[in-house]
Order: structure tokens, then C-alpha cells, then sequence
């Protein structure tokens, strides 16, 4: 239970609340008036205005939806060599008010003209709060690909890349590029207290896995990759999720690890291939008898604009839950409100109009496979 003062002269109040309170649909705020001259707080009170005259206080309340969030979504580094030296500089990440990774963003003398070349990985992380807390909890991010011409201009398009076997459709069935990452990579620079924090949640969570707490040390600390495609999808569990609560919030009567437990840090890292070719959306490269890069209907100039949609789910019991359920949260939600706007994210740059979730640039015509040639 928490208490804010306001004035007698205002009609809006901002209340905090501890980022370790459960979510409910049923919550209440209570609203009360006190008389200057009441020196017990816990009187009695009635409800709308005090009509007993022992009932010094007059209640009010309302019902509330008290709902966790998805947040902070920051680029945290990038493979590229072009774009190394950046990210050794002091506040160099990206967080929605400095996206999308483009050309022109680049600090290092030299390297205005740098997008990211196919083929480079981008590092990122995420946050959440509230009951995000289970093995069962997942993040979903899908994303999606647009041209940008020379003028600015954006149209959507699909993605190809090339193998001995023809061209295969980025996110197809056929698909079967990989996206492997492993969580306690150096670069992500992830601290020993939030590994040892993850840890102590996990372990008082009393799973009945029979993993001990130097098992759950093991995985967080040892070189594990894991597989993060998922379909047309990046999918983030619990093999990409930290526990990073404040436990200096912590009142006496209240576990350290339930603080810790009440945000969590997720990580992820996305690219694509070298050999990524762009076609118009619709495009079916398999109905072209004959097909040479650098002609229609390929698109050779340019930047590929990847947005991201980000979702959350609770309680996903098997992969196939997820296409029976609504997402439980999102990064840009009708009612809920709009994460990315509410973080600064800017619609245009230097007149190019900018989707709200675009992260990334990447160039369509540089590839990592130049920087070895």
C-alpha cells in the first residue's frame, strides 16, 4: 500500500507504484479527505462524504488495470567493423529516441556514409516489468522490410538470398538460416551481479527442475548459443533474460528476490545474410525463367528499413499456444499506450520518413563479403 498527497486545488494526481506489484485487472485507488484536525489516519471512514459523526473521513475509489510493460529497447552493439569504435565511446547505444542505426549516426570520423552491410549483426536489448517472471514467458519480434530510395521514398519489399539451389524467400518455409547468439558474450558486457541476481531469483522460485544454484550458474555463465529464428520470427525465452530489479526498494517484510524478480532484461541479436537480394513485395522470384542480379526485378541502390514488431506472452505452455492467444503485452498497443512515442522516437530524419519500430538500415548493396575481398 502506497500513499500520495495532493493539493485541494487539483484534479490529477501521479501515483507511484513499486515495480514488484502483481498485475490485476482489479486493482482499486482509494481516494480520501482528511480534516485538519484528525489525528488518527486510521479512523473510520464513510464512502462519498462522512455522514457519521464518528466517521471523520470521506472515501472515494476507482477501478484500475494495473498491466507490466515492454520498454528500452536499445541497440547494444554491432558487428560491422565500420561501427566498432562507435560503440567504444560513452553513450554510444541506441535507445528509441536515437533509432533507427542508419546512415549519418555514425560518430567516428570517416564513417557519415555508413549504414550496416548485409551480413552484420546488430546486438539489442529490451526490458520488461511485472509478471514476465516464468520459464513460460516469452518475447516475440517480427519483423518487417521496406526500400528506401535516394529521395526517401519507401515501399515494402520482400527479402531473397541466394544458395546452389536458387533463391530462397527470407522467412518461407524453405528458410533455414539460423540466428544463433550467445547470452554471456563479452560484448554484451553483461555484469556479474546481474547473473548472480538471476540466479538467486531462479532458485527461490523452487521449480522442482532439479537444477541447483550452481546448475543455473553454469548456464548463465558458460558459452551456450542458442537459436533465436523462430519461423519468420525471432523468439526470446528464458535463455535470453536477466532479472534486474533494484533490491535497494526492498522494505524489510518483502523478499530481496521478489524486487529482483520485478524487472527483467531481455537480449537478442538479429542480421541479415550476406547474400540478401530485394525484390517489390509480392515478387515471386520462382515464376522468372531467367534471373540476373543487377536487373529487374531486383532493387540495387539504396537501404533496407527493418521495424520490428515486439510482443510479449505469459504463460505459453507450447509454441502452438501462440497461434491461439493474443499477445499479453506489446511495445505499441492501441489502449495501453505507445512505448516507442513515449520514448522520443522520431517519425522523420533529415526528411525521411521513419516508422515507428524501424531499428536498423542496412545497405542493399554492401556486403561483409567486400571487407575480404
Amino acid at each position: 500500500i502506497t500513499g500520495t498527497n495532493t493539493g485541494t486545488n487539483t484534479n490529477t494526481a501521479t501515483y507511484y507504484l513499486p515495480s514488484h506489484n502483481r498485475e490485476t485487472t482489479t486493482g482499486q485507488v482509494q481516494f480520501r479527505t482528511l480534516p485538519i484536525n484528525l489525528t488518527n489516519l486510521l479512523a473510520p471512514h464513510n464512502f462519498a462524504y462522512n455522514k457519521d459523526i464518528d466517521a471523520y473521513k470521506a472515501v472515494a475509489e476507482i477501478p484500475v488495470e494495473l498491466s507490466g510493460t515492454i520498454s528500452d529497447f536499445t541497440i547494444i552493439g554491432i558487428t560491422d567493423p565500420a561501427w566498432q569504435n562507435h560503440f567504444k565511446q560513452a553513450g554510444s547505444t541506441f535507445r528509441a529516441a536515437h533509432l533507427p542505426v542508419m546512415a549519418g549516426k555514425n560518430n567516428q570520423v570517416g564513417m557519415a556514409d555508413q549504414a550496416v552491410k548485409l551480413g552484420y549483426k546488430i546486438r539489442f536489448s529490451l526490458e520488461t516489468n511485472g509478471d514476465m517472471t516464468g520459464s513460460d514467458d516469452i518475447l516475440l519480434i517480427t519483423p518487417s522490410y521496406y526500400h528506401i530510395d535516394e529521395k526517401g521514398t519507401r515501399q515494402p519489399v520482400d527479402l531473397y538470398y541466394e544458395t546452389g539451389q536458387g533463391f530462397i524467400k527470407l522467412g518461407s518455409d524453405k528458410d533455414t538460416m539460423k540466428n544463433t547468439m550467445v547470452l554471456n558474450d563479452p560484448a554484451r558486457k553483461i555484469t556479474k551481479e546481474a547473473i548472480q541476481n538471476t540466479v538467486k531469483v531462479l532458485s527461490a522460485q523452487k521449480r522442482n527442475n532439479g537444477l541447483t544454484e550452481a546448475d543455473y550458474l553454469n548456464i548463465f555463465t558458460g558459452h551456450y548459443e542458442k537459436d533465436l529464428a523462430y519461423k519468420d520470427k525471432l523468439l526470446l525465452t528464458e535463455a535470453q533474460k536477466l532479472y534486474i530489479g533494484t533490491s535497494s526498494q526492498s522494505r524489510g517484510e518483502l523478499p530481496q528476490t521478489l524486487i529482483l524478480g520485478a524487472r527483467q532484461k531481455w537480449y537478442g541479436e538479429f542480421y541479415l545474410p550476406g547474400q540478401t537480394v530485394v525484390v517489390p513485395k509480392g515478387v515471386n522470384l520462382s515464376t522468372y525463367a531467367r534471373l540476373k542480379i543487377g536487373e529487374a526485378p531486383f532493387i540495387t541502390k539504396g537501404y533496407i528499413a527493418v521495424n520490428f514488431d515486439i510482443r510479449g506472452y505469459h504463460n505459453i505452455k507450447t509454441l502452438k499456444d501462440l497461434e491461439k492467444v493474443e499477445a499479453y503485452n506489446t511495445y505499441k498497443t492501441v489502449d495501453l499506450g505507445n512505448a516507442w512515442s513515449g520514448e522520443g522516437y522520431k517519425t522523420n530524419i533529415a526528411g525521411i520518413s521513419i516508422m515507428e519500430g524501424d531499428v536498423v538500415f542496412y545497405h542493399v548493396d554492401r556486403r561483409a563479403s567486400g571487407h575480404y575481398r
